[in-house]
């Protein structure tokens, strides 16, 4: 009788003593989890920053570009006159907010600078400069089209400059 007690006291005792050795394990696996979750998404979040910046960069460099064309445009589309397009190069003074699809939240502001081959300054007041008698033939155009997209944190600069000549 005693010997059968004792018996079901040892399986009883030995089942009770490894009760609870999963919850160390489950602990583990739960941290482990855990933090692998929390790096995927510190880095999905990193990874949707970076194509944000992205392309706002390519919507700034496309918004400068454009604004560069709009500037040539203004300076040469109405004629050909060398005199006259250094006025306009002169008082060149474009700014613009753009709103078309994908250059929407985009502005720019485009300047030209107009120098002699002699390097002087235009002066496009000097008809002289236009005769042919003072040695200058040719007017050389700087046009800088600087342009900003996007908000707040995600805003991007891009400037392009062009040159032409008449």
């Amino acid at each position: 009788m005693y010997l059968e007690k004792d018996r079901r006291y040892k399986k009883h005792y030995k089942s009770k003593k490894q009760q609870g050795f999963l919850l160390p394990v489950a602990l583990f696996i739960i941290v482990v989890i855990g933090g692998l979750a929390l790096m995927v998404s510190k880095k999905v979040s990193e990874s949707t920053a970076t194509y944000i910046i992205s392309g706002v960069s390519t919507q700034a460099f496309y918004a400068a570009e454009s604004g560069a064309q709009a500037g040539l445009h203004e300076l040469f589309f109405l004629d050909v006159d060398r005199q006259l397009v250094d006025g306009r190069c002169v008082a060149m003074a474009i700014s613009q907010t753009l709103s078309a699809e994908g250059l929407n939240n985009c502005t720019v502001v485009v300047s030209c600078t107009c120098h002699y081959e002699n390097a002087n300054s235009c002066d496009e007041s000097n008809s002289a400069n236009y005769l042919g008698l003072s040695g200058i033939s040719n007017s050389f155009y700087t046009l800088n089209a600087q342009a900003s997209c996007g908000a707040a944190p995600a805003i991007s600069q891009h400037r392009i400059e062009v040159g032409a000549t008449l």
